[in-house]
């Protein structure tokens, strides 16, 4: 009776085991964020904080891109360099007019920012595009 009480026991933490690995090793791979902005001065840091703090939460390795569109006139720029001043992980690339016009698509943005030596699906990319910032609605009176 023991015995069989014992096999079982042992099968559950055996299958447990398999479980664990299984899934971490599905989880495994480097996560790459990419955030298609424009004049968001006043949300990149929180966009930026959030998602290293998830990503370090989740003990993920990951990468967060700023790509910049051309008509950017705010201060979005700055704060993203200050970013990657201090942090490895985080970088920014400007959009040139002739890229918005030839309307790149995402695949040729992948192996841009991959490069050369990036071994082909090992990075798991995730593209976030910020909404166009909200236009005041609160009228001011005088």
């Amino acid at each position: 009776m023991i015995s069989v009480l014992l096999w079982i026991i042992g099968l559950y933490a055996v299958a447990a085991a398999c479980m664990h690995v299984w899934f971490r090793r599905r989880q495994s791979g480097k996560r790459q964020y990419v955030l298609v902005a424009g004049n968001h001065q006043r949300e990149i840091e929180g966009y930026v904080r959030k998602l290293q703090w998830q990503a370090q939460r989740l003990g993920r390795d990951f990468g967060i891109t700023v790509l910049l569109s051309p008509e950017s006139t705010d201060d979005t720029a700055a704060i993203v360099e200050r970013f990657a001043r201090g942090d490895a992980g985080v970088g920014l690339v400007r959009q040139s007019a002739d890229d918005a016009k030839r309307a790149r698509t995402r695949e040729d943005w992948e192996r841009e920012l991959a490069g050369d030596g990036a071994a082909p699906g090992q990075e798991q990319w995730i593209w976030v595009e910020l909404p166009p910032e909200a236009v005041n609605s609160v009228a001011v009176r005088r």
